[in-house]
This record gives C-alpha cells, sequence and structure tokens, in this order.
C-alpha cells in the first residue's frame, strides 16, 4: 500500500520546487505529469479528477487503482485509492496560519470502504498524510505519517507500527524517516522486523526524476533486527547507495554497499559481513538509449532473449567510456576465522569502429582485471573440507561412516592446500592464505608472477 502513495509523494516534492511556476494551468500540467509518471507501473494505474483551480488555490484528487497481485486481501480485482490534494498559492498563504511562501499543500488518503476492507487503523484520521511548503527562497520543507494499522490473513494479523518522515532542503533535499517494527505471521511462526530507518539526500529536479535521468543522491536504508521463524535471524542491516554524476563529462559513477552484523542461519552464525559493488563511468547517452529502448519493450517482451538482444545494441555506448565492475569488498566472519577480498574489472579502448564481439583474443586486449583474496587457514581449511565431503558423497556408491569420510576430508583438504602454496597458486603467510591475480591487456600474474597465455588466447597487435 504504502509504494506506490510515497511515489506519488516524491514526485510532488520534486514538483512543487519550482513554485514561482506552480501557479494556475502550471499545477495542472505538473500534476499530469506526475500522474503519466506512475502509469508506467503495470501494477497501477492513476488519474486525476475534481481538479480545481483559483487565483488562492488548486485542489484535484488523485485516484491510484491497484491490479493483479497488489489486490491480494481486499476481495476483488482492481482496488483504488484516492488521494485529495489540495495546494494554496503565495507569495503570502492563508490557509491555516498565515505563511510567506510560493507553495503550501496537503496530501491524504481519503478513508472509503474499499480500504477499510482491506486494513484495520484509527480511521478517525486519514491512514497517510503528506504535507509541506516551498519558502520565498525556495527552501522546501515536508513531512509524512503512515498510521499503524492490521491486516488479516490466511495466518494471523499482520501488524505495522506506522511510519513518519520529514525533509527540508533548497536544490538539494535531505530526508530522514522510520518505522518502528513490521510483524508478518507465516506457517511455523513469523517474520518480524524492527527499526527501520531511511536516509538520502537527492537533488530536486523533476524532470530527471521523470525521466530516470542520472543525477546525485546519496540513500542509507538501515534494519536493526529481522527474525524469519527460528530459521534465520539477521541483526544491524545496512544498505547504503550513491551516485555521482559529473555534468561535464556527463558521467555517473553508482555504489552500492551491504553489511550486516550478524546472520543466522538454523544453527550457522556469521559475522561481519559486507559486500560494495562500484560502477563506474556510465554515460548519459548509454542510459538514455538503454532507458527508451527498455521502455518500448511491452511486459511480453521483456523475457532473456529480448533483454540480452537490448544490452547487446546497447553496448558499444556503454563501453566507449571506459566503464568498471568493481567489488570494492566483499568479507565475512565465521567461527573458524575471515575472508575478505576485492575484484576491479575494467574495459578501456572499445569504440564502435573496433568493437569485435565475438572475438575473445579482442577482449583480451582491452579487458583489465585485478583481485585479492585473504582467508584465515582454519576457514580455508574448512572450506576445502566440506567441498571434499561433498565430492565423496557424491562418488559413493554405499553408505560410509560419516567421521571416516569427514577425516579423510580433513586430511585431503590440509594436503591440497599445502600443495598450491607449494606451487605458488596460494600465498602462504603464516597464519592466512591469500592470493592475487591479475590480468592486464593480455598479460597475466598471479601471486607476483608472470603466467604465459594458451597461444589460441594471446592477444594480436
Amino acid at each position: 500500500m504504502k509504494t506506490p502513495v510515497i511515489v506519488t509523494s516524491a514526485l510532488i516534492v520534486a514538483g512543487l520546487a519550482i513554485a514561482p511556476k506552480f501557479v494556475g494551468n502550471a499545477v495542472e500540467n505538473r500534476l499530469e505529469d506526475m500522474v503519466k509518471t506512475l502509469n508506467r507501473s503495470p501494477m497501477l494505474e492513476v488519474s486525476l479528477s475534481d481538479y480545481n483551480k483559483s487565483w488562492f488555490s488548486s485542489d484535484a484528487v488523485i485516484n491510484v487503482t491497484f491490479h493483479g497481485e497488489a489486490t491480494a486481501g481486499a476481495g476483488e480485482d482492481d482496488f483504488t485509492v484516492k488521494l485529495p490534494l489540495s495546494v494554496a498559492h503565495g507569495p503570502v498563504i492563508f490557509d491555516g496560519a498565515p505563511s510567506l511562501d510560493w507553495v503550501k499543500w496537503h496530501l491524504e488518503v481519503e478513508t472509503g470502504e474499499q480500504l477499510k476492507t482491506l486494513l484495520r487503523w484509527d480511521d478517525s484520521q486519514p491512514l497517510y498524510q503528506f504535507s509541506g511548503s516551498v519558502g520565498l527562497l525556495q527552501k522546501i520543507d515536508f513531512s509524512e505519517r503512515l498510521l499503524p494499522f492490521e491486516i488479516d490473513s490466511e495466518a494471523g494479523v499482520v501488524k505495522f507500527s506506522g511510519y513518519q518522515g520529514q525533509g527540508e532542503g533548497r536544490g538539494v533535499v535531505q530526508y530522514e524517516g522510520g518505522a518502528e517494527s513490521l510483524l508478518i505471521p507465516i506457517e511455523g511462526g513469523s517474520v518480524v522486523a524492527k527499526g527501520l530507518h531511511v536516509n538520502f539526500e537527492t537533488e530536486l529536479d523533476l524532470d530527471k526524476f521523470v525521466d530516470g535521468k542520472l543525477s546525485n543522491m546519496s540513500a542509507n536504508f538501515s534494519l536493526d533486527q529481522l527474525d524469519v521463524g527460528e530459521l534465520f535471524a539477521l541483526k544491524k542491516l545496512m544498505v547504503d547507495v550513491s551516485s555521482d554524476y559529473d555534468a561535464k563529462t556527463k558521467l555517473a559513477d553508482a555504489t552500492v554497499a551491504y553489511s550486516a552484523a550478524e546472520v543466522t542461519v538454523a544453527e550457522h552464525t556469521a559475522s561481519d559481513l559486507a559486500l560494495e559493488i562500484e560502477v563506474k563511468n556510465i554515460s548519459d547517452e548509454f542510459n538514455d538509449f538503454y532507458s527508451e529502448q527498455l521502455e518500448q519493450l511491452d511486459d511480453s517482451a521483456l523475457e532473456a532473449e529480448n533483454m540480452q538482444a537490448l544490452l547487446l545494441k546497447s553496448l558499444p555506448l556503454l563501453l566507449k567510456n571506459d566503464p568498471e565492475f568493481n567489488i570494492k569488498k566483499l568479507a565475512v566472519t565465521l567461527p573458524e576465522g575471515s575472508f575478505i577480498g576485492h575484484a576491479n574489472l575494467a574495459v578501456k579502448g572499445v569504440n564502435a569502429d573496433n568493437i569485435k564481439l565475438e572475438d575473445n583474443a579482442f577482449w583480451l586486449q582491452h579487458t583489465v582485471f585485478d583481485s585479492s583474496f585473504t582467508a584465515d587457514k582454519p576457514l580455508a581449511e574448512k572450506i576445502a573440507t566440506e567441498f571434499f565431503t561433498a565430492q565423496q558423497a557424491n562418488q559413493q556408491q554405499a553408505p560410509q561412516d560419516m567421521a571416516e569420510a569427514r577425516q579423510m576430508a580433513q586430511q585431503q583438504a590440509s594436503m591440497t592446500l599445502m600443495m598450491l602454496a607449494g606451487q605458488g597458486m596460494l600465498q602462504d603467510l603464516d597464519k592466512t592464505f591469500k592470493i592475487d591475480f591479475s590480468f592486464n591487456k593480455g598479460e597475466v600474474n598471479l601471486n607476483g608472477k608472470a603466467m604465459p597465455l594458451p597461444p589460441g588466447l594471446i592477444p594480436q597487435p
């Protein structure tokens, strides 16, 4: 329920940030743009009704109809939510307490019988409210609130604690919000999430938002705790997302970082988990072309074969700016020890004139790769032991004593690691094993030593 409402709210924030133009007919035009954007979702149908405008205010109702699985539990094929919106025009506003603002707005979810069939909440108040203003110096302030609610399901009662958020800014908006808890009953237990926190900073540019343009932004999502019955538990999940756009070069770098303090699956526990991924040198040209082509595909065309064809069609635009794909950090700690590593991949010097998609030697000539991985020795031996234990189980025709099989796998693992270290495939660093591997335009290096390529893969000058 909340997602389409929040998307609507985000678009309204971006639109109202250009307040001097947001009067009279401009109000209606901007709202129509927002409606068109929301209608790109196959699960939503959005329309504008009851639009009234005057010198000092504009009023409208945004109708959001949910289709398919989004209506589960409502008992009907379609489910419609009405969002009355009122906008007061400045510079002197008398809506409530008098203020000097260009624009002041309020949006809420209209309480109706359809909504009551799906949710239970204190219906003396609107389920969702979103209010804000744009000052004379273009500073924007806004806040939103989603009340606590319950939903009946086959497994029990879904309970949500409610959500509150607020933001402000001028040109760039800073936002923070959060929810205390969510409980979803499932067979044999329940899913319980606690301590949701959201923070983001982004440009207030409606055209970029609507058209999916590259821009500057950063966001952080965190969850204090997530439990799924007795099988899964997670503590301190963090997700950081950022995009850094250079208006001069028209290139953007994007980063997504995941981390968790602790994850428990059944009786196995891991801690200090981290995965950070970075994509660099993504151009406006590639982003616009790919987005436009993707928008032209209908749902039936969004299959793997068609998506692969679209990617190949877009590939020259992607590669011309020397893109990079980097795993900046991959880390985990288990009872036996820790693992940490990184890997960086770049494609350089490729353009539409020289690209040879099916030539392996061509790609080797234009690929740069480097990586480094380190594991504590007990952890490396544990991983190798599990590998050989599974291998034995697949090879044995008759049942074997598990303790004996485990002992054999441990011996095999220890001997294999020692052999790889003796051959220079692994670096033996007293308490850890380490491997460094790099590839630079046809030259391979393993742990500081050059390695030859097979003759058929040697790039030709």
